[in-house]
């Protein structure tokens, strides 16, 4: 090694080199102040002669200088322009796409050119290479839910929902005790060697082995607003119940067998015809309203209305509320704390499952299943599920007061391609009586 080589490795590894982080930067220090020629600090392998050509050039220009030397298109000022863009545009809920960044990329460049210039678009990799830079960017993929959500979830969309709910129920006069809320969760058993539950929601994490079922179980629950969970079906992936789950049953909860354990229209009707129905009437029974009206509120979920579930409805005074499109998180009280709870006693219950046979797995996770149940329904509970939605006691501003005035014009723009029925979107009741008929909801 050369004393010139020496003394820029010496250079180099000093204090003061030692903060600047990269080659190009280390490069330039050597050469402009310290006065070492391009090819000696080639020749010490700093960093080669062209490379160092063109982060002089790019220091001159006051553009950003990649590791290796070479110039990124735009300088810093340019680039704080976009990113600056993007926060202002994402805080508006307009959310740009990769090609969208490569073409406001292209816009820069065509404003700083001369008349003579001939620009090139920005290359396929550029919007991925300037992400990185930026650690406040991010890459997020946009899913059906958040788009639809976003388009549905405005004071402009729910808030005529509760102007038709305070309607109904300024006119139908619907006791607590008979303001009912039917919606249903599931638990997921994986395909793997080591079968496990655990909620669908959640990441899978092992919590009780049940090699016998391989699909998953679904869990319908039924409350109404004074605080009460009723008969809870749990259909079960079975054609024939196996004898531990027909001894599991109680008045409490039943095991149903149904062909995958998800809901069918036909699953549904079945359940509804079983267990729904009866517990409904048997309240009005019990409270001795027999002859009053009820009211049931559903997502738009398999066959919750259905023309048979609609026409039982009617047949026993059973009043219908459709929540409007993706609102069940706001307005569904199952969604809130009742499944909530449900689920953290299943992410909790990971010590389970130990046993050999599958007759005790079956018990041990049916006794998951039932404590979880039971953790759901306590009373205060529910009525905190009912409170937060607004529907009782009736009121908007629980929900509307967190919303936006109306919808972004992406999402709207996104959303009308596949938009669905008037009566999804801003919801329906569908009343049991024709006398009510003209009330105009």
């Amino acid at each position: 090694m050369s004393k010139i080589e020496q003394e820029i490795h010496r250079i180099a590894a000093s204090s003061e080199a030692r903060l600047l982080e990269t080659p190009h930067e280390k490069g330039l220090h050597l050469h402009l102040v310290c006065g070492f020629k391009k090819a000696e600090i080639e020749q010490a392998s700093i960093i080669s002669r062209h490379s160092l050509k063109r982060a002089e050039k790019a220091q001159k220009e006051n553009r950003v200088v990649g590791k290796p030397g070479r110039p990124f298109l735009f300088s810093k000022t340019d680039e704080q322009r976009l990113i600056v863009r993007l926060e202002v545009d994402a805080e508006k809920g307009i959310f740009h796409s990769m090609r969208d960044i490569a073409e406001m990329a292209n816009e820069i460049r065509r404003e700083k050119r001369t008349e003579e210039e001939e620009v090139k678009s920005v290359d396929k990799h550029w919007p991925r290479r300037f992400i990185e830079r930026y650690p406040k960017l991010a890459l997020k993929k946009a899913t059906k839910l958040p788009i639809g959500r976003a388009a549905h979830n405005s004071k402009q969309t729910i808030g005529p929902f509760f102007d038709k709910v305070a309607k109904f129920f300024s006119e139908v006069k619907i006791a607590p005790q008979l303001l009912f809320n039917l919606d249903e969760t599931s638990t997921v058993f994986s395909k793997s060697s080591e079968d496990v539950v655990v909620p669908s929601s959640s990441s899978v994490q092992p919590i009780i082995p049940e090699p016998s079922l391989p699909n998953s179980t679904c869990i319908v629950f039924l409350t109404s607003a004074d605080g009460v969970r009723y008969l809870t079906p749990i259909l079960i992936p079975y054609s024939t119940i196996p004898k531990e789950y027909v001894e599991a049953t109680t008045e409490n909860e039943v095991f149903i067998p149904c062909s995958t354990g998800h809901m069918t229209t036909a699953c549904f009707l079945d359940t509804f015809q079983k267990a729904i129905l009866p517990s409904i009437n048997k309240k009005r029974i019990a409270i001795g309203l027999q002859h009053n009206h009820a009211a049931l509120v559903m997502d738009g979920g398999t066959g919750h209305f259905s023309t048979e579930i609609v026409k039982l409805c009617k047949d026993n005074l059973i009043d219908l509320i459709q929540l409007p499109s993706h609102t069940s998180h706001l307005l569904q009280p199952n969604d809130q704390y009742i499944f909530a709870n449900m689920k953290k006693c299943f992410k909790k219950s990971t010590e389970c499952g130990k046993t050999n046979t599958a007759s005790e797995r079956r018990k041990e996770f049916i006794s998951v299943l039932k404590e979880a149940i039971a953790m759901a329904s306590f009373p205060s509970t529910i009525k905190a599920s009912w409170r937060v939605t607004g529907l009782h006691p009736l009121n908007p501003d629980a929900v509307l007061a967190q919303l936006p005035e109306k919808p972004p014009e992406w999402a709207e723009i996104a959303s009308s391609s596949n938009r669905a029925p008037e009566g999804a979107i801003s919801g329906k009741i569908w009343l049991s009586s024709d006398d009510l008929s003209d009330i105009g909801i």
